[in-house]
């Protein structure tokens, strides 16, 4: 079962430090979402990314989990961030390379951590990316 298309965002602002990042179907569901924090200093923190429910082929999957990272890194770009990080599990960690432009450091927790400057991320995502999702060659 796919989602209808086409797939969109939708950026939740709870407070000047706390937002969700959401990919909604063309029905309005919520397919997939991203909650992320800003401290005090400007860095952000990106956090689990989820899918929600069934359905969604795997290239939909692939695409809103794109889309997730594009709109996080612009709503955090117009906050002021300046870095940005986030720990992808192993089975994550090409996506995440994919998308930060590097390969990451692993944690001893297992996990690989992903920082740096938001504008050369922010840049790298768009550069490899299109405004659909997809990943460009």
């Amino acid at each position: 079962m796919t989602w209808p298309e086409p797939l969109t965002t939708a950026i939740e602002a709870f407070s000047e430090r706390r937002f969700r990042a959401t990919v909604l179907a063309a029905d309005g569901r919520a397919v997939a979402s991203v909650d992320s924090v800003v401290n005090s200093a400007r860095i952000g923190a990106f956090g689990s990314m989820t899918t929600h429910g069934e359905g969604g082929s795997p290239r939909q999957r692939q695409r809103a989990l794109v889309l997730l990272v594009r709109a996080s890194l612009a709503h955090a770009a117009a906050l002021g961030v300046r870095h940005v990080e986030t720990r992808a599990p192993a089975r994550m960690a090409a996506f995440a390379a994919r998308m930060t432009g590097f390969h990451g450091e692993r944690r001893p927790d297992g996990t690989i951590r992903f920082s740096g400057d938001l504008a050369a991320i922010r840049t790298h995502a768009l550069d490899t990316t299109d405004a659909n999702g997809d990943l460009l060659p």
